[in-house]
């Protein structure tokens, strides 16, 4: 397969009992800035009120930190910011859960590519 979840796809399907314990190596710089150019520029801040515009002064020292805690192991997901909005029937209001932009980064290179 060429993407990189091929890769971890193709292994996987030959061995069910296999177990990952990191993708981490599979993720690199510039799928991370590519996450982040695909998110909504005014979406939601997370828990540390970090926003799009707040990360993006500096992208490139932000990425390469945020890649290296990725590769040593040392990235741990953060809280979840928790907004309550009204449901569709407008009866009542069911929780929403808001990441940080880092975390949506990461979220997004694992998931796309």
């Amino acid at each position: 397969m060429e993407t990189k979840l091929g890769q971890i796809a193709e292994p996987s399907g030959a061995s069910p009992q296999l177990v990952f314990t990191s993708i981490a190596h599979l993720i690199e710089e510039g799928m991370l800035e590519r996450s982040f150019r695909k998110l909504r520029r005014w979406a939601a801040t997370g828990i540390d009120n970090r926003s799009y515009c707040d990360y993006e002064q500096d992208l490139s020292i932000n990425i390469h930190d945020l890649h290296q805690r990725l590769k040593s192991g040392k990235y741990k997901a953060p809280d979840i910011r928790r907004a309550w909005i009204p449901k569709g029937d407008g009866q009542g209001k069911r929780p929403l859960g808001i990441s940080t932009i880092e975390d949506k980064i990461v979220q997004r290179a694992v998931s796309v590519y």
